[in-house]
């Protein structure tokens, strides 16, 4: 996540196209493997008797967030000239902050997944 949202960052701020769709195109290709990850991390976590409704909440929080975000993005300000940039700047910065949340946090998401594995 780290090193998606420094690529976000730098494909901001730089001005090589081929570059930037290089990076898009690995970007959607990896997507599917990672939602892959997610699903199967989700599946050992949750317990059977609640996946449905936790599926149900994360369903329910992406949408909004996805809504917000489209509707922010939509704004004719990021329609002209070169300030697209800023959604993808914008992108990364949200990615690095949800990198870190996942860092500091680190020791007890390692700690909670040794004691389901019984290792």
């Amino acid at each position: 996540m780290a090193l998606a949202g420094t690529v976000f960052i730098y494909l901001s701020l730089g001005q090589v196209t081929l570059l930037f769709y290089t990076c898009l195109f690995l970007t959607g290709i990896t997507n599917a493997g990672t939602r892959i990850i997610r699903v199967t991390f989700l599946f050992n976590q949750i317990p059977n008797h609640v996946i449905g409704r936790t599926n149900s909440v994360f369903t329910v929080i992406n949408l909004i967030v996805r809504s917000v975000l489209i509707g922010v993005f939509s704004l004719p300000y990021f329609m002209s000239g070169t300030t697209v940039r800023f959604a993808y700047m914008f992108g990364g910065f949200f990615v690095l902050a949800s990198a870190l949340s996942l860092l500091l946090d680190y020791k007890n998401l390692r700690a909670l997944s040794v004691d389901e594995s019984g290792g």
